[in-house]
């Protein structure tokens, strides 16, 4: 009896976290959709240049998560992580290249940091490419 409440446990655990991801998403559109309202200082009016990419990510994100709540094994995982990280460097690339910020002597260590982010993503496709292509389930 023991191991079959851990096993349910262990099952139902990653499916609390697509839906607190989803909610974290939601939240995020909200944050992103209203900073110009809000007067962020760091925040230029060219971030309205950007919106559309934060919003395939996010869009994406939340729908992959949706996905994975009704249908998740590792291959499908793969997948949809690729899907993130697809428009996630979009997204990263789109910031770097309108760069909607205003962080004055700091801008050039944000655009290194968005030049990071960009390859970072990089790195995690080709990962979950080869843990898709090699996977062992």
């Amino acid at each position: 009896m023991s191991s079959q409440k851990s096993y349910t446990a262990r099952r139902s655990s990653p499916k609390v976290g697509y839906v607190i991801s989803i909610l974290v998403n939601i939240f995020m559109w909200f944050v992103f959709h209203n900073l110009l309202n809000w007067g962020v200082e760091f925040v230029t009016q060219e971030f309205t240049q950007v919106l559309w990419a934060i919003d395939l990510t996010i869009g994406v994100t939340i729908l992959v998560n949706v996905l994975f709540l009704l249908y998740d094994p590792r291959w499908f995982k793969y997948l949809g992580q690729m899907a993130i990280n697809v428009t996630g460097l979009i997204s990263v690339f789109t910031l770097w290249r309108v760069y909607p910020f205003d962080f004055g002597g700091l801008d050039p260590i944000v655009r290194f940091a968005l030049g990071v982010a960009f390859f970072g993503i990089l790195v995690a496709m080709i990962a979950e490419t080869v843990s898709l292509v090699f996977r062992r389930d």
